[in-house]
């Protein structure tokens, strides 16, 4: 999918819900969300690495990032 099909997509798209997708992830896959405020990992830092470099582009919500893990098994 190129990013001009995804952008027109809308609500009615379910295949598309971000909702639904990280309930997908979480129940049936056994990921978990970390909150990038509370962890000093080097996943956290390399984000905030990479965000800086991108920070006039993407902005983090202000309830700050989260990002969703695989099970610590998948490692």
């Amino acid at each position: 999918m190129d990013i001009g099909t995804y952008s027109q997509l809308d609500e009615s798209e379910t295949r598309f819900d971000g909702a639904i997708a990280r309930t997908h992830l979480e129940k049936r896959l056994g990921m978990h969300v970390s909150d990038l405020r509370k962890s000093e990992s080097a996943v956290v830092q390399a984000f905030w690495a990479w965000h800086a470099s991108v920070q006039e582009l993407i902005r983090v919500h202000p309830k700050g990032p989260y990002l969703i893990c695989a099970p610590d098994w998948w490692a």
